[in-house]
Parts: structure tokens; sequence; C-alpha cells
């Protein structure tokens, strides 16, 4: 067993204390859902996006760039579900009648979070605006380079799915009962255990990780990119996640408060299947941020968590997790075909 030096000891007590903050602020809006998660998605979409702009050392971007940026990468994360429910408002105008009084089209009172979530979609146009207007400024602007070009658009279209993934496993529950169950709608709890299932296994992994690298750790994984990295804290990560998001899908399904309506005891393969995949998807995203970081040689994205980093920092992992979650659970809602 390694021993741990007094800057290792206070970085864990640092990263202890932060996580638990992170938890205390960020359970309560993943838990009621509603505008309160998508609130969440919002505010941390904000702080990533500034983190991607200012990983480039020389950030000499001109302001509209930076404005485009935002705007263009928010449009790719909430598009589907803002389109879905204007869509959804049309409808329900098209069938009042003269006497009725018309619903405003952005009465959000109206809105549903049901609505839109049957999986993750881009706007295509958007993407194309994204690359065609990216090219201009790399034409145009003498401190935008194409490397720049690539760079921003490869983040925006990530960060814009994956936050979105993050969306579709908050909201997909209330469509996937409703759906396939008639009426029937699962209740606030029930409906947040799909992203509790993820973050559970996310969270473990990077936990486990951790430890058991700090403890044991001998044999480095990837010097180059994550030189901190070890076999022994792989395989504890993954070891470690599987038993706690495996046994968390597994009891909820046998208590008959299944995730999704095909994430049931019955079918315990496909909870198996999610839960090995998870710490494995987990691992690839750090690595990937990592390579990044190297590349613009910086430590962290940002300094906004004590002992973690930015906001990049701390949901690298997810981003890749969710949107490799969100792919497969729609593949078993088709059965398997692609769509």
């Amino acid at each position: 067993m390694n021993k741990m030096n007094a800057e290792a000891k206070q970085t864990m007590r640092t990263r202890i204390i932060t996580a638990v903050v992170i938890f205390v602020l960020a359970v309560p809006a993943v838990i009621v859902g509603g505008w309160f998660f998508a609130a969440l998605i919002f505010v941390g979409a904000i702080f990533a996006i500034h983190e991607i702009i200012n990983a480039v050392k020389h950030n000499s971007y001109p302001l509209a760039l930076h404005i485009f940026v935002y705007v263009m990468t928010l449009s790719l994360i909430f598009w589907i579900f803002m389109r879905h429910n204007i869509e959804y408002i049309q409808s329900l105008n098209e069938t009042l009648g003269p006497e009725d009084t018309p619903i405003f089209i952005f009465d959000l009172t109206k809105w549903s979070f049901s609505s839109g979530f049957e999986d993750v979609q881009i706007s295509t146009m958007g993407v194309t605006a994204t690359l065609f207007t990216l090219f201009v400024f790399g034409i145009f602007s003498k401190n935008f380079k194409m490397t720049d070009v690539t760079y921003l658009f490869t983040m925006m279209i990530f960060l814009g799915v994956s936050l979105q993934s993050l969306l579709f496993l908050r909201y997909y529950p209330q469509y996937n009962f409703f759906v396939t169950g008639g009426e029937y709608q699962p209740n606030v709890i029930q409906s947040g255990l799909l992203i509790v299932y993820v973050l559970l296994g996310v969270t473990t992994t990077d936990v486990g990780a951790y430890f058991i690298g700090v403890l044991f750790g001998k044999h480095k994984m990837n010097s180059r990119i994550s030189p901190k990295k070890t076999w022994e804290g792989f395989f504890g990560g993954i070891i470690a996640s599987f038993i706690i998001s495996f046994t968390f899908g597994y009891l909820i399904a046998f208590f008959k408060m299944p995730m999704l309506t095909f994430l049931t005891v019955d079918k315990w393969y496909w909870i198996l299947l999610l839960s090995i995949l998870i710490p494995i998807i987990a691992t690839l995203g750090d690595f990937v941020f990592s390579a990044i970081k190297r590349h613009f040689e910086i430590k962290d994205f940002g300094t906004l968590f004590p002992g973690h980093g930015g906001v990049l920092d701390r949901i690298d992992s997810l981003l890749c997790t969710s949107l490799a979650v969100t792919v497969i659970i729609v593949l078993m809602a088709n059965g398997w075909k692609l769509v």
C-alpha cells in the first residue's frame, strides 16, 4: 500500500469538501427536475462554454465570436426542447374554438418536459450555420486560425449533444412511461432514477479510481496524457462503479420502481450491460479531456471548484457517459434498430 504524504491528504480533504458542496447544490435540482434541472444545465453550460473558449492560450477572439459561441452552443442544447414545445402549443391552438383565447407560444406554464425527449436530436441548419460562421471568422479574423475553427466546432457540437443527453436522461422516463404505459406517469422520484443511476456510476468510477490509485497504484496507464492514472485505479473504479450502479438499478427494479419500462427485473441483463459500460466510457471521457488540456498546456479548465478545477474538469466523464448511455437507451427502446 502506498503512503499518503501531507499534500495528498490535503488534496483529498479539499476534493471531498468540494464534492459534498456540489452534491448539496445539484441533487435537489436533479431530483425535482422540471425548470430547476433545466436551469442547472443552463448555468453549467455557461461556465463550460467560458472554459472552452479560455482554454486557448492567446484567447484574443473578437467579442462577436464569443457571443456567437455562447448563443449557438446553448441553442444546440435546448433546440429539440424548444422546437417540440412550440409545435405542441401550436397544435393546442389549432384545437381552440373561435371564442377561446389563443395560448401564447412562450407561455412556459404550458410547456411539457416530456415533449421532444424521445431521443437526442441536433439541428442540421444550426450545425451548418455554426460551421460556416466559424469559417468566416477564420478567414477574416487574424487571431482566429483554422485550428481554432476545428477546435471550437468540435467542442460546441460535443457540448451541445452531451448536455442535451443529460436533459434526455432526466426527462425521457416521463415520455417512456407515458407512451408505453398508457396514462401512467412516474412520480418525481422515479422519473429521476435514471439520471441518478448514471451519476452514481460515473461518481463511483472517479472515487474508486482515485482512492485505489492513491493507495495501491503502481502501473501507469498513459503517462503522456494523464500521468497520475494507474491500471490499479482503473480497475478499482470499474469494480466500484459496477457494484454500486448494478445493485442500485436492480434493487429499484425489484421493488417495482424501474428506471424505464424496459429496465425491469426480467430484463436485468440490460442493467448489467449499462453498469459495465458506464465506468469504461467515464474513464475514456476523462482521458479525452486530459488530452485536450495537455494539448493546450493547462492543468485545469477552470478554478470554480477547489480541488476539482472547473466545470469541465468535474463533468468531463459525465458528458461522454451521458451521451453514450443515451444512444444505448434509444437503441434499446427501438429494438436495437438504428433510428
